[in-house]
């Protein structure tokens, strides 16, 4: 729990106040690969893709090529001549065009084509290296707040000396960021002394995935400038639902609370807030403990025993409590012997004169607000 000045987290981009409970969540469809895997791309990596809330978003493509350089005999060709430039790679890969087709839009957006690198040297240790024909290579697009999200479809073009054909593939554009609802569970939240009630949080977001955006929430008081901060919410298997708990105890207060809920996603942040309330409940009852403890634990008769220990009311010592001391011969029955109290440490202590072998044990009587406790059972040798 975390107390302190009522910092209102601000919605950079748009605010909702909800107070219904959770829809279904669609998670959005991965792309089906059609580039990947072919002649020319060996992977395809799409950066952040979302309808924007309000800026628009400049999503960035990066393909990584293969066999950029022609080949012959398993080795890298070489420009050849009596020049600086003889050993120089020779292109195979000359250009890597694309567009983009938009949802509910049939016409394709060109696209600056993708920057292809400069020919790099080719020598007797590298001639041969797959990895020199390989390279990451980029390009953009604009997604707009006026723009639909769904299945979008990205159409390389390769230009090859020994040709290549065009190729699709689907890019999976989220729908802008929102809070469309929660649940604050219990509601009401109740509150008592000497115990923690666990609240649980879920709110459903759109356009935010594990991998892309995150969604925080804290629990703020209307009257004070209390609050709990949840942090960063968890999502199982982006299905648009994110959870989070904190622990209210008996000095919480009462009354009106928020839930504010910010989603956040490339520049948007989204906030939407759910009240629910915060009552008093009965104190919940104490258990108390002994830490009790006998020495010496052989001794002659007629010789004194030290019974000592310490009493716990929930986890703090319970000053000024009687204590009694019983005593069981084997074979016997349990009798009282004496009685000692304990101080504002919870600490008692009593001398025994020992007669006889037996077993030594303390009590405490249990009160309305604290249940009693019996300690365990000591032996003692008595020669």
């Amino acid at each position: 729990m975390k107390k302190g000045t009522r910092l209102l987290l601000a919605a950079a981009s748009g605010a909702a106040v909800f107070a219904g409970g959770l829809a279904s969540a669609v998670a959005p469809v991965a792309a089906a690969p059609k580039c990947v895997g072919g002649s020319d791309i060996t992977k395809l990596e799409v950066k952040d893709a979302f309808v924007p809330f309000k800026t628009d978003n400049k999503v960035t493509v990066t393909a990584t090529v293969k066999d950029l350089w022609k080949k012959a005999d398993g080795k890298w060709s070489r420009k050849g001549g009596t020049g600086t430039d003889k050993d120089q790679a020779v292109p195979d890969l000359t250009k890597l065009a694309a567009t983009i087709t938009k949802v509910g839009n049939s016409t394709p957006a060109t696209l600056t084509d993708f920057q292809l690198p400069a020919a790099p040297t080719v020598t007797d240790a590298n001639e041969r290296a797959e990895s020199l024909g390989t390279a990451s290579v980029t390009t953009t697009f604009t997604i707009t707040k006026d723009d639909k999200h769904g299945k979008w479809v990205l159409q390389l073009t390769p230009t090859r000396g020994s040709g290549s054909a065009a190729c699709d593939e689907e890019i999976a554009v989220d729908p802008v960021v929102a809070v469309t609802g929660a649940l604050i569970s219990p509601n009401p939240v109740t509150v008592k002394s000497g115990d923690e009630t666990k609240v649980s949080v879920k709110a459903e977001v759109n356009g935010v995935r594990k991998d892309a955006g995150k969604v925080t929430a804290r629990l703020v008081s209307d009257t004070t400038d209390e609050y709990y901060d949840l942090g960063e919410l968890e999502t199982r298997d982006n299905d648009g639902i994110f959870r989070g708990s904190a622990y209210m105890d008996g000095t919480t207060t009462t009354g009106d609370w928020t839930l504010e809920v910010v989603a956040k996603r490339g520049d948007d942040s989204i906030k939407g807030t759910r009240g629910f309330t915060v009552v008093r409940g009965a104190a919940s009852k104490l258990r108390s403990s002994i830490v009790f403890k006998v020495t010496p634990r052989s001794l002659k008769a007629g010789k004194y025993i030290k019974a000592y220990g310490t009493v716990y009311r929930g986890y703090s010592p319970w000053k000024s409590k009687l204590v009694n001391v019983y005593f069981k011969s084997k074979g016997g029955d349990w009798r009282l012997v004496t009685s000692a109290g304990t101080t504002k440490s919870g600490k008692f202590a009593k001398k025994i004169k020992a007669k006889r072998d037996g077993y030594y044990r303390v009590k405490v009587a249990g009160t309305s607000r604290t249940y009693g406790k019996t300690s365990r059972a000591i032996s003692v040798n008595v020669r």
